[in-house]
């Protein structure tokens, strides 16, 4: 606004010298300016170089003042887009160990029906079989509760956060259902496999045609819900069932060959830590582990080596 009013100013000032150079010695400036033409035009040339200038000094501050504005707003926009991103891995991270507590105390519970059902209380009696078993578990626990958030720092904080009671008891009753159904097919596969002696290799096919009985009334129940367009990952559907496959018979081998007392803390321990070591050593992940995951395998392998000297 200044720099308008100076403008303003300037031209005030040279309309009224030109008014009081007419009013002059006309005959006098006509003879040496040739009636006053060239004079007016300078004066107006200097009119319209001032102006100019104030334009495109206004000009050049606006265009600043807008690249200020821009960058400002992509600084805020990397900022939301940073902050959203670190809020999806802290659900993601808290999805995880939701996960991986229910898998522990689905085991717990597979050995704790195992100790009623199949005799295996009596193992229990063994001190180091009884401290190993707590301390595999204990360090099941740690490992989890020891990954760092994306920031970098160790969060202790509970995986899902409830807003109200109601919320509170959909969760717990959706967890205490899940954790019941693993336990109990965790001790299932434990009877099949030291009572009942199914083969190996027939295990894997009663498991998951049971598992497409039970899932084919959801799915019809829900089709139009469940059509998606294939994609590329899709492909890769036929891998992941292989592994599935693998890991289920795997599971029952270990079954077949340890009482569900040693399996199952041996299992909880070996699948939390083996991912972690696998992305380490064999696909060069850059994941630095914690000092309470450092404790949480100092912990479990101390447990491991109990029960090993128990079962000698």
């Amino acid at each position: 606004m200044a720099q308008w009013m100076r403008v303003l100013d300037a031209v005030s000032s040279l309309a009224q010298v030109t008014g009081r150079i007419r009013r002059g010695a006309g005959t006098d400036l006509e003879a040496t300016t040739g009636a006053g033409g060239p004079l007016e035009a300078r004066l107006a040339g200097v009119v319209v170089a001032a102006l100019k200038e104030a334009f495109d000094r206004d000009r050049a501050r606006t265009d600043l003042e807008r690249e200020q504005v821009d960058a400002e707003r992509r600084r805020a926009e990397q900022a939301l887009r940073a902050e959203l991103r670190r809020q999806a891995a802290e659900r993601a991270v808290g999805h995880l160990r939701l996960i991986a507590a229910m898998a522990i105390a689905a085991w717990m519970l597979s050995a704790a029906l195992a100790a009623v059902f199949l005799g295996e209380a009596e193992l229990y009696r063994d001190p180091f079989m009884m401290l190993g078993v707590i301390l595999l578990f204990v360090a099941t626990i740690l490992f989890r509760k020891g990954e760092k958030t994306p920031d970098g720092n160790v969060s202790l904080a509970p995986a899902t956060q409830m807003c109200d009671r109601g919320t509170f008891g959909q969760w717990l009753l959706a967890i205490s259902v899940m954790v019941v159904l693993a336990g109990t097919a965790g001790f299932a596969m434990k009877y099949f496999a030291s009572e009942l002696e199914v083969p190996r290799l027939a295990f894997p096919s009663y498991w998951y045609s049971g598992a497409v009985i039970g899932i084919a009334p959801v799915l019809l129940l829900n089709r139009a819900k469940n059509f998606v367009r294939v994609s590329r990952r899709d492909f890769l559907v036929p891998l992941r069932g292989a592994t599935a496959i693998g890991q289920i018979t795997l599971e029952f081998v270990v079954y077949q060959l340890l009482p569900l007392a040693v399996a199952a803390p041996s299992l909880a321990f070996g699948t939390t830590v083996l991912p972690v070591g696998i992305g380490l050593i064999g696909f060069g992940e850059r994941k630095e582990v914690s000092r309470l995951q450092l404790a949480a395998l100092a912990v479990g392998f101390t447990g491991a080596l109990l029960l090993v000297v128990a079962r000698t």
